[in-house]
């Protein structure tokens, strides 16, 4: 699943905002979600930074906690009042400097070679940061060709800490959160091209009272920005990852201190547990937003579908002869970050011969299954043809069906075909061609690594002639297919086998793996593994 992210500025709390990075860097690791967009402000800006070149925020926690951190705090921390009277008044400075800040994110950046702002989005992730332009009083984004570093340092740049006015040629541009502190914005809630955008930010709490000038002018900011961040959560309300902590804008010395181990942890896992739900719930809109007649509620709807399956199995008559089946599953699932396919829907092509037995056959059911919760069918994509022994188009009528209760789970499917006139009796073969798209139909492959895709056959005189299963996927992906029953072990289907099947390709850059039986006594299914 695509998503985009906006990380709120804060300080000393990206500590925090680091246990937020490292919990959506495992979703993504875990193939649960492709970060596609990134913005930030300030603290935010280096943690969307970091996200968009591949750095991982679990390394860059721990080399703070193992002395780095306190290098940076140098240069960070709050003077006191002498200190601060001295280089505001007399030295006309601003209370720190950002070098070693800018020594140390050059350094981490050219480890990824990622030197300028664009060289992220080269990566597969856009990076968006955000400065207040004070001649303008307005918010201005980072520009493709300025050096990462010194763009994140700008967003940083708080009034009178690390950037004063020393002249009229002295820069206008301050701190992202002053006009911004939350770019939430600068993202599409729900994107065709990024996906879904989720916004990081801090829940409410209560400040300190100001004990000096500095804390009162750091209180003053925090004031001033409070107000807009109030409205920008309301605006995107839903779309929120809420981070509670007891860390503040300068409590630096508190956020690489053992004692903040436990909470960065309980704030990974809660981050965690927000992102889940955000999926479960963009999932479920999914799920209403595409037609699907197996999922209606309402009681006159569902009588009709249960009673076209008393229908059907009044109608059905006797058993068939299977001559051959192939299911074919093409997932866009897995494909590279940045990858213009990757959302692409999900293919699944159903291609069946039958000859009819000793009774005519008045109608026939056709079902595909939804292994996940997650998986959806798009039932409007569905196509589905019969063709006789000379080719000719066989008329049908297509009706959704459903069994009593009990007789089926939720994710069960089925089409009734109730062909006009019926079939012959020892007739045929009759070819019946299906496909459907659908989305994240090989979830479970990339949530756990495992998944099946089997043909269980209802109606059978016998054996089964040839069953072939097959899948298609990014072929940089490491998969193995193995039957599911020792008993019918099948075999591993040829390159070539496989290459006749889509001469002209369904979807670029794919590569597919098949298994094949014949004369299957049952219902046959493989297993299907995703290596690492």
């Amino acid at each position: 699943m695509k998503m985009q992210f906006a990380f709120q500025g804060g300080g000393a709390r990206i500590a925090a905002l680091l246990a937020v990075a490292e919990a959506i860097q495992e979703f993504k690791a875990d193939h649960k979600i492709e970060v596609t967009q990134v913005a930030g402000t300030s603290a935010g800006a280096i943690v969307a930074g970091f996200l968009a070149a591949g750095i991982s925020a679990q390394s860059i926690m721990a080399e703070l906690r193992g002395g780095r951190g306190a290098q940076l705090m140098r240069g960070i921390t709050v003077p006191g009042k002498l200190a601060a009277a001295y280089c505001l008044l007399v030295k006309n400075k601003s209370l720190r400097d950002t070098v070693g800040l800018r020594g140390w994110l050059n350094e981490k950046f050219a480890q990824k070679n990622v030197v300028k702002v664009a060289d992220a989005e080269r990566k597969g992730t856009r990076l968006q940061i955000t400065k207040t332009d004070l001649g303008s009083r307005a918010t201005v984004l980072a520009q493709g060709g300025e050096t990462l570093a010194d763009a994140l340092v700008d967003s940083c740049a708080l009034p009178y800490f690390f950037r004063i006015w020393a002249g009229s040629t002295a820069p206008t541009v301050v701190d992202g959160g002053i006009a911004n502190n939350l770019p939430a914005k600068l993202l599409t809630v729900s994107d065709p091209a990024y996906g879904e955008m989720i916004a990081v930010t801090f829940a409410e709490a209560a400040t300190d009272r100001p004990d000096s000038f500095v804390s009162f002018s750091a209180s003053l900011l925090d004031s001033a920005m409070a107000s807009t961040m109030a409205l920008t959560r309301e605006a995107f309300k839903g779309h929120l990852v809420e981070v509670q902590t007891s860390l503040t804008t300068f409590s630096f010395h508190k956020a690489l201190s053992p004692g903040f181990e436990a909470e960065y942890e309980r704030i990974k896992a809660d981050t965690a547990r927000q992102l889940q739900e955000h999926i479960q719930r963009i999932n479920a809109a999914r799920r209403r937003a595409v037609t699907n007649p197996w999922k209606e509620t309402n009681p006159t709807a569902v009588r009709m579908m249960r009673d076209v399956g008393e229908l059907y199995f009044k109608l059905r008559g006797g058993l068939l002869h299977y001559d051959s089946c192939r299911l074919t599953v093409y997932t866009n699932g897995g494909r590279p970050v940045g990858d213009q396919h990757a959302s692409a829907p999900d293919l699944v092509q159903f291609h069946l011969k039958i000859r009819t037995g000793a009774e005519a056959l008045h109608c026939l059911s056709i079902g595909l299954t939804e292994q996940s919760e997650e998986a959806a069918f798009s039932s409007e994509t569905a196509r589905c043809t019969v063709t006789g022994p000379a080719g000719e188009r066989t008329d049908f009528l297509q009706l959704a069906m459903l069994r009593k209760p009990g007789e089926c789970t939720d994710g069960d499917r089925e089409l009734c075909l109730f062909f006009t006139p019926p079939l012959p009796p020892r007739s045929g073969p009759y070819t019946i061609d299906f496909q459907e798209n659908g989305t994240d139909l090989m979830i479970e492959l990339f949530n756990t690594h495992a998944d099946a895709i089997g043909f269980y056959p209802q109606r059978a005189d016998g054996v089964v002639g040839c069953v072939e299963l097959v899948l298609f996927a990014h072929e940089d992906l490491h998969l193995l297919l193995t039957p599911e029953d020792p008993a019918q072990p099948g075999r591993v289907m040829t390159e070539a086998e496989i290459q006749a099947l889509t001469p002209i390709p369904v979807f670029p850059n794919m590569r597919g793996r098949g298994m094949a039986i014949d004369n299957a006594g049952s219902a046959w299914s493989v297993a299907v593994h995703h290596l690492h």
